[in-house]
This record gives C-alpha cells, structure tokens and sequence, in this order.
C-alpha cells in the first residue's frame, strides 16, 4: 500500500475514536447521572445501551 493511504487510514480511524468519545459519554452521564425529578431506578435498558455502546 502506499504509504499516503495508510496515514489516512490511521487520521481516519483517529477521527472516529475521538468522535465515539461524545455518544460514550453521553450514555454513561445519563445513566450515572438522571434527571433528579424522576427518582426512579435506572431501567435495564439505559445498562443495555451503554453496554451496546462499548
């Protein structure tokens, strides 16, 4: 392979790693942290998700 394509490869997949890092984030605030008003356990499905996320 030429040796330009492998470095886009390699920014590409950095690109996406620190992109990932939002929805990751997201999901593990929401489930760590809900919305105080609700008082209500954190359902199996928020745990699925995060799992999934991984």
């Amino acid at each position: 392979m030429d040796e330009k394509f492998k470095s886009w490869i390699r920014v590409t997949r950095w690109v996406a790693r620190i992109w990932s890092l939002g929805p990751i984030l997201f999901v593990l605030a929401e489930i760590l942290f809900p919305h105080s008003e609700e008082g209500v356990p954190v359902p199996w499905t928020d745990w699925l998700a995060l799992s999934l996320v991984f």
